[in-house]
């Protein structure tokens, strides 16, 4: 899908969609709306399931994004404007360079919000979610993460942090050389390596 206009997408299943550009399933230039949809074994260079252009507002509700592959940056979703994801799962997913889950690459007017998501077994040779500029905050979810890749890795933006829960550590679960905000009863300090 190639979306210039306005979309809701309730309970669709998208699989093995391959783009060579951007956006397996989903590129995004609008607004777009999905619940209950499930992503799984799409590919492409940039955002294996979809991409969220500059121009992109898109809201994710209970979704499952599921062995979704990028050769190049964001396995699940490339995002570049304004993305809400909630309720959602992603799952053994692939990319191989600057992340592998979400890669966010935004100007400092745009935002991520990551609200009850789950991620686990997810494959990365660098870091699972990267984070450009921007707002960000991350609230109640989980990171599942075996490898020896950062879970967040925050190059210049402002990330909020609060009630989510790291397992299955091998290095730091955060990396910042922005602007982190986290409440003081989440007790991850040790847990963060500043740039």
């Amino acid at each position: 899908i190639n979306n210039k206009g306005e979309i809701t997408l309730i309970k669709t299943n998208f699989n093995n969609n391959i783009s060579k550009s951007a956006g397996g399933a989903i590129n995004n230039y609008n607004h777009a709306d999905l619940e209950e949809c499930s992503f799984k074994s799409n590919i492409s260079l940039n955002g294996g399931a979809i991409n969220n252009t500059s121009s992109g507002l898109m809201n994710i509700i209970k979704c499952n994004f599921e062995k979704n592959i990028a050769f190049k940056q964001g396995s699940i979703i490339f995002n570049d404007k304004y993305l809400n994801l909630k309720n959602s799962d992603f799952s053994d997913n692939f990319s191989n360079e600057k992340c592998h889950a979400v890669y966010h690459k935004g100007d400092e007017d745009s935002e991520l919000l990551i609200e009850n998501c789950k991620f686990s077994h997810n494959l990365t040779n660098n870091n699972l979610i990267y984070l450009e500029e921007g707002f960000y905050r991350i609230y109640s979810s989980k990171f599942d993460i075996n490898d020896d890749s950062y879970c967040i890795y925050n190059q210049n933006a402002n990330l909020r942090f609060e009630k989510s829960k790291f397992i299955n550590l091998n290095k730091k679960a955060i990396f910042n050389n922005g602007i982190l905000n986290i409440r003081k009863e989440e007790k991850i300090e040790n847990q963060i390596e500043l740039g």
